[in-house]
C-alpha cells in the first residue's frame, strides 16, 4: 500500500481470517513543501518516492493514518488493526498513535515494535560529523584525511565505490538521506516523539529487540572476501573502507562500542520502548528479545519463527479467535 494509490484489490486472506498489508512510504518525500533535504544538498529525485527518507516523522504518521483509512473503509466498523513496525516503521506508528489529530485510533489493538531505534542509534551522529566537518564533497572528497575515509565509506554502503578501477560494495544504506539524520540520539524528532510518549495509549504494545551483534556491523558478505562490514575495521585488507576512529569516537559521544551492543545499528536498549515508559510507571505489554549472535539490523524481517511467536501472543492478548 502506499498513499498515492487507492485500495482496489484486497490480498488473500489466511485461514485465521487475517489480512496482511505492507506500506511503503515516501508518498511525502517529492513535495517541495514539506520534504528535507539530505547531506549536501541531496533530495528524492525519483518518481515513486524514497521510502520516506525525506520525510519526518510526522509526515510518515500521516502515511500510517492513510493506510488505515483505506482498510477500514474496505472491511467496515469492525475492523481490528495490528501494526506491526520494524525500525523506522515502528517510530512512524509512534507518530501516528501519538497525534492527538490522528484519526482511526480506536481501530488499532496492538503495536509490535521489532528492531526500532526508540532512543535513535548513535550512527545517526555520523551524518551531523559530515554536515559539520566534510561538506561539500567537492572539496573534502580528495583531501586526504579523514573526510576522503568518511566519503569512501559512504560510497561503499550505497554501491558506488571504485576500489583500484573495480566496483566495490553493495547498495546497503544510504548515508546521505536526512531520515540518518532525524534518527540520532540528539535530534529534534526523536525528542520531540518521546516527549509525547505517554499519548501512547489503549492499545497493547509489544516490543521485540536483538542483543547479540556489536555496534557498527551493518552489513554481510561485502567485497571481493564476502566478509561482515564491521565500521570499526579500519584499514581492514580487504575489508572495504571505513571511517577514520576520530570519527568513530565522534559517534561513542563518551560511551563504548560495547555498550552499543544490539543489531549492528541500534543499540538493545534503544529498541526497548520499556526504556521510556519504566520511568512513568508503565511498561510494555509483551516483550521478547533474542541474544542470537549476529542478527543484524536489515535482517530482522527474515526472523519469521521470532515474528509469528510476538504475533501470536498478540492474539491472545487481543482476544482473537484461534
Amino acid at each position: 500500500m502506499n498513499i498515492d494509490d487507492e485500495l482496489t484489490e484486497l490480498p488473500q486472506v489466511n485461514s485465521k481470517g487475517e489480512y496482511c498489508f505492507r506500506l511503503d512510504f515516501g508518498g511525502y518525500d517529492r513535495d517541495s513543501n514539506l520534504a528535507t533535504v539530505g547531506l549536501d544538498g541531496k533530495t528524492c529525485i525519483t518518481a515513486i518516492g524514497c521510502n520516506g527518507d525525506f520525510s519526518n516523522f510526522n509526515l510518515l504518521g500521516k502515511e500510517v493514518e492513510t493506510a488505515i483509512d483505506q482498510i477500514v473503509t474496505a472491511f467496515g466498523i469492525d475492523t481490528e488493526i495490528v501494526l506491526l513496525g520494524h525500525s523506522r516503521g515502528g517510530l512512524a506508528a509512534r507518530a501516528y498513535l501519538q497525534n492527538s489529530d490522528s484519526q482511526y485510533k480506536e481501530y488499532v489493538k496492538s503495536l509490535i515494535t521489532t528492531g526500532t531505534p526508540h532512543q535513535g542509534s548513535p550512527l545517526g551522529r555520523f551524518y551531523q560529523y559530515m554536515d559539520e566537518n566534510c561538506t561539500p564533497k567537492t572539496t573534502y572528497r580528495q583531501d586526504n584525511s579523514v573526510c576522503e575515509d568518511s566519503w569512501e565509506v559512504i560510497e561503499l554502503l550505497a554501491g558506488e565505490r571504485v576500489y583500484f578501477g573495480y566496483p566495490f560494495g553493495n547498495d546497503e544504506m544510504d548515508l546521505l538521506v536526512p531520515s540518518i539524520d532525524f534518527l540520532s540520539p540528539e535530534s529534534s524528532e526523536i525528542k520531540k516523539l518521546n516527549d509525547n510518549v505517554l499519548a501512547l495509549e489503549n492499545v497493547i504494545i509489544a516490543q521485540l529487540s536483538y542483543r547479540g551483534t556489536k555496534f557498527g556491523i551493518l552489513a554481510e558478505n561485502i567485497g571481493p572476501l564476502n566478509l561482515d562490514y564491521d565500521l570499526y575495521k579500519y584499514q581492514q585488507l580487504f575489508g572495504g573502507d571505513h571511517p577514520h576512529p576520530s570519527t568513530l569516537r565522534y559517534i561513542e559521544k563518551g560511551q563504548t562500542r560495547e555498550s552499543f551492543i544490539g543489531d549492528g545499528i541500534v543499540p538493545a536498549y534503544s529498541q526497548q520502548l520499556s526504556e521510556l515508559l519504566i520511568p512513568f510507571a508503565r511498561n510494555v505489554d509483551l516483550s521478547f528479545s533474542s541474544n542470537a549472535y549476529n542478527v543484524i539490523h536489515t535482517e530482522q524481517t527474515e526472523q519469521v519463527s521470532d515474528l509469528n511467536s510476538m504475533f501470536e501472543s498478540v492474539r491472545l492478548q487481543i482476544s482473537w479467535e484461534q
